[in-house]
């Protein structure tokens, strides 16, 4: 009995790693494998005046910065009647429904792309292993972006006012911005790679999360690490930062240390 329960426990972890290490490249196909693949179609959608975007379930996108809207997704013919794309005041969603269905990895039906062009973008809000890109919007506006369920974002010559990233299951978000303030908040094994720089900070990090700045130069930073998550960061002028159960801060820079908590054989550390 015991080995039948080790053996069943040894398959979950297996489908568990498989889901996570595949991250955002998994596909949305129904459990019972009733749609037949069809032929690759691209159909567009007429909305407009929106400043917001909701993507869910396996979508890869594209957001680009444009005087004008655009919608285009290339899809399966087969799986367009699942896909809903919608308008709700300003903010666009997207989304795909397969009754029954089930994420799996390596099937004949291909990832949804979604094509997106916009004056400017206010919030990003993406979940189900979506895979996407934010490209060339600059605004003196506070963006809000939040991934949740493996998924991942690059942000590619972003300019804002303000940039709050939330990433609190399994996300990741890369890329090159410049903006006023920032404030990430990452937990459950997410992770941020940026490049730029930032005049303020802040960070919350937790469940083995990582955070790598080493490559974003930040003026001031208000910094917490938690339960085995990681950070680098570039800063000039303040540091304050709380560092505990054994996570790492590393930091180059000339910053003036303020408030510091480092507990829980957790390291804080000039490189």
């Amino acid at each position: 009995m015991k080995k039948y329960v080790l053996l069943l426990l040894i398959i979950l972890i297996l489908v568990i790693g498989t889901f996570f290490t595949a991250g955002c490249r998994v596909v949305l196909v129904p459990a019972d494998d009733k749609i037949e693949p069809g032929e690759i179609e691209t159909r567009q959608y007429d909305f407009d005046e929106f400043t917001g975007i909701v993507i869910s379930g396996a979508f890869s996108y594209e957001i680009q910065k444009a005087d004008d809207w655009s919608i285009s997704i290339t899809a399966d013919s087969n799986l367009f009647e699942y896909i809903s794309v919608t308008k709700s005041g300003q903010v666009l969603d997207m989304d795909i429904k397969i009754p029954g269905g089930t994420f799996w990895t390596n099937r004949s039906y291909p990832r949804p792309q979604a094509m997106i062009t916009m004056p400017a973008l206010t919030s990003l809000g993406s979940s189900g292993a979506t895979d996407g890109a934010v490209i060339g919007f600059v605004s003196d506006m506070y963006l809000d972006i939040s991934l949740d369920g493996a998924c991942k974002v690059e942000l590619t010559d972003l300019t804002a006012s303000k940039v709050l990233i939330e990433l609190p299951g399994a996300s990741q978000a890369t890329g090159y911005i410049q903006v006023g303030s920032i404030d990430i908040d990452v937990s459950s094994a997410s992770g941020v790679h940026l490049e730029g720089s930032t005049d303020y900070l802040t960070v919350e990090a937790s469940g083995a999360s990582r955070v790598e700045l080493q490559d974003f130069v930040s003026q001031n930073a208000d910094i917490t690490l938690r339960d085995a998550s990681r950070g680098a960061f570039n800063i000039n002028e303040t540091l304050d930062a709380a560092v505990s159960g054994a996570s790492t801060l590393e930091y180059t820079g000339e910053p003036v240390i303020g408030i510091l908590e480092v507990t829980g054989a957790s390291t804080f550390r000039k490189k």
